[in-house]
């Protein structure tokens, strides 16, 4: 059985919505994960740093006091390190929570572990395109029509109530008679068949026919329900226009993302690179005396950003 217009408008939106929630749910949770391995990485380099400071006060080369940067840097990174595992647990939950039917679906207390990883390429979006898509398949925008549409009935049949009204009627009857008659003193016995035989004949016609002419007088309420139906009118074309405008600038606000994302990303790959070498020639730099610890472990902390 196929659903009305509105109402498989509606369930698709409710797909739509539900297939977006569960894959903003999915790469939530792959970044939680990611989260968890560049900080267990920050907290292998400050273990690293502060094992390094406490041999050199060992050796005699460095004060007791130069490891307490190294120190609260260590504290920090297990603090994060922490932190990511409990937001992994958190994404975790919630990407459950699409896909189990209740507590006791099995999966619910299984650990996901989401194998697909993001893979960016250059991307080319035509916006325009996307935008007259938008507007034109939108399910909220095209429910939005539909009851202008609704509401445009609704004026035809409230400005049909302000009019005069002119009808006309015809009829058309034949009669018949029967029963007992009498004839030179004799009594003829008759009765309601006799009468339905003389009346098939249709010799006794009878027409009728004649105009009905109304004319509203006062009208308020018709008035008023007149007067409403043009207001929700209004009203309703003024929604759309606001809705077509959130939805444009939406839409284009979305393509101008898609490709200026894939530009952050590759600036992002090189200031990583950028950020791996520094740190590299910082710890040198620092083992030469030439850099302080403060400096060393501010530059490990841009590596983890």
């Amino acid at each position: 059985r196929e659903l009305p217009d509105d109402a498989a408008r509606n369930l698709l939106a409710s797909i739509e919505n539900t297939k977006n929630s569960v894959r903003t749910s999915y790469w939530s949770l792959r970044s939680a994960i990611e989260q968890i391995e560049i900080n267990r990485r920050a907290l292998e380099i400050a273990k690293k740093s502060y094992h390094d400071s406490m041999l050199k006060v060992e050796i005699g080369t460095m004060a007791p006091i130069d490891t307490t940067q190294f120190e609260t840097a260590l504290a920090n990174a297990e603090q994060s390190y922490l932190a990511s595992q409990i937001g992994w647990r958190t994404a975790e939950l919630n990407f459950k929570r699409l896909l189990v039917t209740g507590i006791d679906d099995e999966l619910y207390l299984m650990t996901i572990n989401p194998t697909d990883k993001p893979s960016l390429s250059v991307q080319s979006v035509d916006i325009q395109a996307a935008v007259a898509k938008a507007l034109a398949e939108r399910t909220d925008i095209v429910v939005a029509r539909r009851n202008v549409d609704s509401n445009r009935l609704n004026l035809d049949i409230t400005r049909g109530a302000l009019k005069p009204n002119l009808t006309l009627n015809g009829g058309y009857s034949a009669s018949g008679q029967g029963g007992p008659e009498k004839k030179g003193g004799v009594v003829i016995p008759g009765g309601y068949f006799d009468a339905l035989k003389s009346a098939t004949p249709f010799d006794l016609p009878t027409w009728n026919i004649g105009p009905n002419f109304t004319y509203p007088l006062g009208m308020r309420a018709a008035k008023a329900n007149y007067a409403r139906a043009v207001m929700q009118i209004d009203q309703s074309l003024v929604t759309i226009k606001a809705q077509e405008l959130t939805i444009s600038t939406a839409v284009i606000n979305a393509g101008l993302n898609v490709e200026n994302t894939y530009k952050l990303y590759q600036a992002s790959v090189k200031a990583r690179e950028a950020a791996e070498k520094n740190a590299a020639a910082a710890q040198v730099r620092f083992d030469n005396g030439m850099l302080t610890n403060f400096e060393v472990v501010t530059i490990q902390n841009q590596l983890t950003q």
